[in-house]
Parts: structure tokens; C-alpha cells; sequence
């Protein structure tokens, strides 16, 4: 897989090369889903007391994937991204 400039970046300022692990470590599983080879969308869920869910849907908008975290140091918030050609990137970058 190869990542973009912009989730690079990302990962840099928030120290959070973990996502990209995450997300590579599911690809075999979303391998075998014709609707996840062609293209997933993350979503990271970052709540303010430190826990976080991260799920992936489909392009028809079901969830294939969900992990909760127990914690991290990631910022509060929502982030997005997508995964297209063995690629990922921000949902701007595309």
C-alpha cells in the first residue's frame, strides 16, 4: 500500500503512524469483499475522554469493519479515510 502526502502529514503531527497499521493489518479480511477491493472509507472516531471506535464502510455506506480503542493520545474528533487502489489518502486528496 502506499500512502499520500496529506496522510502522511497526519500521521506525523499526531504521531499516528498506528492508524496506517490498523488499516493495513484488515486488508486481507477486506480483500475477500469485491465492494472493499475497489474502495473502503475509514472513519476515526476520537471521543474527549481518550477512547476511540475506527470503522470501515462500503461504498453503499454499511459497516464491514468497527474496533473500538481503548485509548489513545490521537486528538479528539472525527477523520476520514479512504483507501482506493491499494492507495490511502485523505477524502480531499482524491
Amino acid at each position: 500500500m502506499h500512502i499520500t502526502h496529506g496522510v502522511r502529514q497526519h500521521c506525523e503531527e499526531y504521531k499516528a503512524y498506528w492508524i496506517l497499521n490498523l488499516i493495513w493489518s484488515y486488508q486481507p479480511q477486506c480483500a475477500k469483499d469485491r465492494m472493499l477491493r475497489e474502495i473502503q472509507f475509514w472513519r476515526l472516531t476520537v471521543r474527549p475522554d481518550k477512547t476511540a471506535t475506527i470503522r470501515c464502510d462500503r461504498d453503499t455506506g454499511n459497516t464491514a469493519i468497527t474496533q473500538e480503542i481503548e485509548f489513545t493520545d490521537h486528538p479528539a474528533g472525527d477523520f476520514r479515510f479512504w483507501v482506493e487502489n491499494a492507495v490511502v489518502m485523505l477524502p480531499e486528496e482524491r
